[in-house]
């Protein structure tokens, strides 16, 4: 890696991309196993069977929407010199931070979700999705890396660790 070349997502970004669907599709494969079989072998009412299928679809309903907001968009966005490196683990692009039209976080995550919107779409969109890095404190602020960025984005000019 290069000395100018800095991280910004998280560390936790690959977990939360890949493992945590990962589980998440184990734990409703099983939870859809154990609901079936209750519901064909034992003695419960069919009232009480439907209350746990509503209840189930609608977990099942707010999980695969936090999945595919918060989870599956995930990029790891590295910044070097002037401009950033976003890979999805597959492939990776160049995105000059002068492409940057505004930046925004999500503030009640930990580590918080921070948005990058782009002048013009990428291979990847109009948006890049990242983790930063988390803070153990004072979570109610602005994010040094959103900071960084929002100052980056506004003189377009080169960055110096």
């Amino acid at each position: 890696m290069q000395a100018d070349t800095r991280i910004l997502s998280s560390s936790w970004t690959p977990v939360m991309k890949f493992v945590f669907p990962f589980f998440f599709g184990i734990i409703y494969l099983i939870a859809t196993i154990t609901i079936v079989s209750v519901a064909f072998t034992s003695e419960i009412d069919f009232k009480t069977i439907l209350i746990l299928l509503f209840g189930f679809v609608l977990a099942l309903s707010v999980g695969i929407w936090v999945l595919f907001r918060f989870c599956l968009h995930l990029k790891k966005v590295t910044l070097v010199q002037d401009y950033l490196l976003i890979s999805n683990y597959r492939q990776t692009i160049q995105i000059p931070l002068s492409e940057i039209e505004q930046v925004r976080q999500f503030l009640f995550l930990n580590p918080p979700l921070l948005t990058i919107y782009l002048k013009s779409p990428s291979k990847f969109g109009s948006k890049i999705e990242f983790l930063a890095y988390t803070r153990v404190w004072d979570f109610f602020s602005s994010h040094p890396t959103y900071l960084l960025l929002q100052e980056l984005s506004s003189k377009k000019g080169l960055y110096q660790l």
